[in-house]
């Protein structure tokens, strides 16, 4: 996932963030990528805010604290609405993601399939990982627990 040498800064699509939040999680996910998770304020406000959690947590709000939420500037904000027409399976969070991701040269975590098939065939140039590599990073720091991750593979069906 990493480059040696290189610590890559991630913009998070929702279904990333709520899988760590489906195990209680999503604190570690900052702990371990401290200074480098990023999300588009389209996804915290349309996706992540509104969204009920699903968690031991129910009721509670997400806690952003320690990610940078990301404004489009007028040129994203362009490429966002074009984007609309070019790829309307897709939806505001994963445009938002692409556009961020490309502009400003960030690593885009996300499970969504139809956006990764979309992302890798017409957009090359933007790295992408997954829950699954960002939570193998974050059990081999020490961030994460290896049961966590565990919890979290068998929650949203990864197969290992």
């Amino acid at each position: 996932m990493a480059e040696s040498g290189f610590d890559p800064h991630f913009i998070l699509d929702a279904t990333v963030w709520l899988n760590f939040a489906k195990a209680d999680i999503e604190d570690d996910l900052v702990r371990a990528f401290a200074g480098r998770l990023c999300a588009g304020s389209v996804m915290v406000n349309q996706e992540l805010l509104r969204r009920p959690r699903a968690s031991g947590r129910a009721g509670q709000p997400f806690v952003l604290q320690g990610v940078t939420v990301l404004d489009m500037n007028g040129d994203e904000r362009s490429e966002y609405g074009a984007l609309k027409s070019r790829f309307p399976g897709l939806g505001s969070g994963e445009r938002e993601a692409l556009v961020l991701a490309k502009s400003r040269h960030l690593t885009l975590a996300t499970d969504d399939g139809l956006a990764r098939a979309t992302f890798t065939e017409r957009f090359p140039s933007v790295k992408l990982t997954t829950t699954e590599e960002l939570l193998f990073e974050s059990v081999t720091k020490g961030y994460v627990a290896r049961d966590s991750a565990d919890r979290i593979l068998r929650l949203t069906h990864r197969k290992r």
